[in-house]
């Protein structure tokens, strides 16, 4: 059986902190030798100061020229929730390769919600999905953390967005993380894995 050849894993978003009100653009990716995509989009609303005003717009965008860009068409589009998330110290000391947090207050944290840990260094932070709640004493997530989070905070209401691409009729593609009419700050990234060839 023919086995596939991809490029795994390139972040065309960085993680990072969009202001209110902006936009982010990844840089371009070249596909001209590439067959399909699959783009993983992280989302974590880390303003508790109000609902967002609308959701934050991620689109995944493909142009059919080799440069200038006035020829950028959607590919595939996703908009957020704008709900106010839930925001709860860590109040362990919680190493990598936890999977039990410790929080003093569980409120509004839930099994089946997605998280975001937002850590006090932006690039440390990281996303999990909670399995089991201690009321007001921690939290169990599926995966253990891949970064110490000792001192983050955890917001609930995180989203995450995975299209899949045929990129064939493209020579070039980004992703735009839009929350240019949010009111709020966001923390997001996006991946990218590629099926450059079959066989």
């Amino acid at each position: 059986m023919a086995t596939p050849s991809k490029t795994v894993g390139t972040q065309v978003i960085s993680l990072q902190q969009i202001a209110s009100n902006s936009v982010v653009k990844s840089s371009v990716q070249t596909v001209t030798t590439k067959f399909a995509a699959m783009v993983g989009v992280h989302l974590g609303r880390d303003d508790t100061g109000g609902a967002l005003t609308t959701g934050v717009t991620f689109r995944v965008e493909g142009s059919m020229k080799s440069s200038n860009d006035d020829q950028w068409f959607p590919l595939a589009e996703y908009v957020s929730g704008t709900t106010l998330p839930e925001a709860e110290a860590v109040s362990g000391t919680e190493a990598a390769g936890s999977t039990v947090i410790e929080v003093a207050s569980t409120t509004n944290l839930t099994v089946g919600d997605l998280i975001l840990f937002k850590n006090t260094t932006i690039a440390n932070s990281e996303w999990g999905r909670i399995i089991a709640v201690a009321a007001n004493v921690s939290i169990t997530v599926i995966d253990a953390i891949t970064n110490a989070q000792t001192g983050a905070t955890i917001y609930d209401q995180a989203e995450f967005w995975n299209p899949s691409i045929d990129l064939l009729p493209v020579t070039r593609l980004r992703v735009v993380a839009d929350a240019s009419a949010t009111g709020r700050t966001v923390v997001v990234e996006a991946w990218m894995t590629t099926c450059d060839s079959i066989g």
